[in-house]
């Protein structure tokens, strides 16, 4: 009766710990939801684990059971016992999905309520096209992920067209511009560029400008610039429209755009996995508004049809 009770326990913690982090991230907002966020997904991983292993585990002992003729005995805790696994490996086990683009969902934050917000210029001084972008995952894949819930992947035409030269592409060499004033807290520009479609990247970001903003303490982050391309530098003051770089193709990066988002804390000093990614919106003809991204699979590719950005 005892080993039963230990399992009904064991079994009842497991059911609690997927709940209590999903209370933390709906709850608690800022850092201890983010790392609620991140824990969920870790943790799903290990429940996919322990469900195999269980389950290996639980055919075994009933396959030597029927060879020895025996029957198996049950008791209120054993049974209890199982239900309680199988919900916390339904709740455990769901994140693990998504890795697959199953059942994913957006990090739950609601723009309205998340501050400060941020408007922003453009950073071109041509139109472009928002690749990825917005506040739902169907449009902006970013999403997923709370330091990126509502970053930007800006492109131009040409886009999306498979080709292995940089040059081909119409975002390529643009010139980025401040999109608001602040102070340069680190810019690389050293990382080399590489050929779309290769996964050969130093860094997530690549080369890189960040900025502390002037209105509202927080920054703002604008990577895979081209190599050699960044005119600024650490403390450096920018007002906005003022040359940061050209758009490249570093880091982390599937075809040359301009990655860009707003986060609460300084990505220089914190994790990018315990950064909170906050609202950013354009200023437009009729005030501030947040343009849609989204992607379009035509003969194999990956075409941008989101919303376009004017100047």
């Amino acid at each position: 009766m005892k080993d039963g009770r230990a399992a009904f326990v064991g079994g009842l913690l497991l059911c609690l710990l997927p709940i209590c982090l999903w209370t933390a991230v709906w709850a608690w907002r800022g850092v201890p939801s983010v790392l609620a966020w991140w824990l969920i997904q870790a943790y799903s991983l290990i429940a996919v684990l322990l469900m195999l292993i269980l389950v290996a585990v639980w055919g075994f002992r009933f396959a030597i059971r029927k060879l020895r003729g025996r029957e198996r005995r049950s008791t209120f805790f054993r049974p209890a016992f199982r239900i309680l696994l199988a919900a916390a490996f339904v709740l455990g086990a769901w994140p693990a999905l998504w890795f697959a683009g199953i059942g994913q969902t957006a990090y739950p934050a609601d723009a309205a309520r998340t501050e400060p917000s941020l408007t922003i210029a453009s950073p071109f001084a041509e139109p472009v096209l928002v690749g990825w972008g917005g506040d739902r995952l169907r449009t902006n894949y970013h999403a997923a992920a709370p330091n990126e819930r509502w970053a930007y992947d800006l492109l131009a035409d040409p886009a999306g067209i498979g080709s292995s030269r940089l040059e081909d592409y119409g975002i390529y060499g643009r010139r980025v511009l401040a999109p608001a004033a602040g102070t340069v807290v680190e810019a690389r520009g050293d990382e080399a560029d590489h050929a779309p479609g290769v996964s050969d990247s130093e860094t997530l970001a690549g080369n890189h400008v960040y900025i502390r903003l002037d209105a509202t303490g927080t920054y703002l982050v604008l990577a895979h610039l081209m190599q050699g391309s960044v005119e600024v530098q650490a403390g450096e003051h920018v007002e906005t429209g003022d040359l940061l770089a050209r758009v490249g193709n570093s880091g982390s990066s599937s075809e040359p755009h301009l990655h860009l988002h707003h986060q609460r804390q300084n990505p220089v000093e914190t994790n990018l996995f315990l950064t909170e990614g906050l609202p950013l919106y354009f200023r437009g003809e009729h005030g501030a508004f947040m343009p849609d991204g989204g992607v379009e699979v035509r003969e194999g590719r990956d075409i941008p049809v989101g919303d376009r950005l004017d100047p």
